[in-house]
């Protein structure tokens, strides 16, 4: 009977161990968990913030186009206007009303 007991502690606490293995494994899962999800949510922020940049390079792309744009009229305006008084044309530009 005796053999039986210490057989039976000698099992259990081999379940034990196994328990306290499988506990930690959950401890460590959980924590690989929330680490991988603050991951996530960094990715995210960062998606986030490459569409407003995204967005802000498109509008200075077509800001750069305009005043590119801009700068060529005003050129070709210019050069062919080389009878007109160049106040008159410095003022037209300033008032912005020919375009």
């Amino acid at each position: 009977m005796s053999n039986k007991i210490k057989e039976i502690n000698k099992k259990m606490r081999s379940l034990q161990q196994s328990v306290d293995q499988i506990s930690s494994l959950v401890k460590d899962t959980k924590s690989m968990t929330y680490a991988v999800h603050d991951e996530v949510c960094y990715i995210d922020e960062l998606c986030v913030v490459l569409r407003d940049m995204q967005i802000q390079i498109e509008r200075l792309e077509g800001k750069v186009d305009y005043l590119y744009k801009s700068e060529r009229a005003k050129n070709t305006i210019m050069s062919s206007l080389d009878d007109i008084d160049e106040e008159m044309v410095e003022n037209m530009f300033n008032e912005d009303c020919w375009f």
